[in-house]
């Protein structure tokens, strides 16, 4: 980058350190939370994110769609997804089961259901945990509207167990 670093990288380094340390908070002996994270900046697309097994990676703005370097929910949704690879006993993950868990842990950071605020333009969201779905009702065959219906459900339980025991020791 020269001598100028862009603000995604700043942020990414920053959130990317939030996100760990909720994870390490949770299960410290993961080994997997051991080793470096890489994360790429300013890719040349747009509206997108995404994490590929060894980085997490987030895309230009555009017209329509804001930094995803930039938005917290995106980075700690797509940490997200290493955490819960990293989690896996068997070695098979579904797709579905891996958005909601992105989406979830991203939610439990912010403590908002609905998901990066500003990803566009116009400031809409991408996702909204809040609202009630069931399986197999409201299944789409597309993994980040089927993630809802898990990463929903996982919200439900934390806002059941904040209720019951306040809210540090129900999230």
């Amino acid at each position: 980058y020269g001598d100028v670093v862009p603000m995604s990288a700043t942020n990414t380094y920053h959130h990317t350190q939030v996100v760990w340390d909720r994870a390490f908070k949770i299960t410290p002996d993961l080994p997997e939370l051991q080793s470096r994270m890489t994360v790429n900046v300013e890719i040349n697309d747009s509206c997108n994110a995404f994490y590929n097994g060894r980085s997490i990676n987030f895309f230009k703005d555009s017209d329509e769609c804001n930094n995803t370097g930039r938005l917290a929910d995106v980075v700690y949704h797509e940490y997200g997804h290493h955490y819960h690879h990293s989690l896996v006993v068997t070695g098979i993950t579904d797709g579905s089961i891996g958005e909601g868990s992105g989406d979830y842990l991203s939610a439990t950071i912010t403590g908002e259901a609905y998901m990066a605020p500003g990803f566009f333009k116009n400031g809409a969201g991408i996702r909204d945990l809040e609202p009630d779905r069931v399986y197999p009702d409201d299944l789409t065959g597309e993994v980040h509207a089927d993630g809802l219906i898990w990463g929903g459900a996982m919200w439900d339980v934390r806002k059941s167990l904040i209720a019951e025991l306040g809210e540090e020791a129900g999230v």
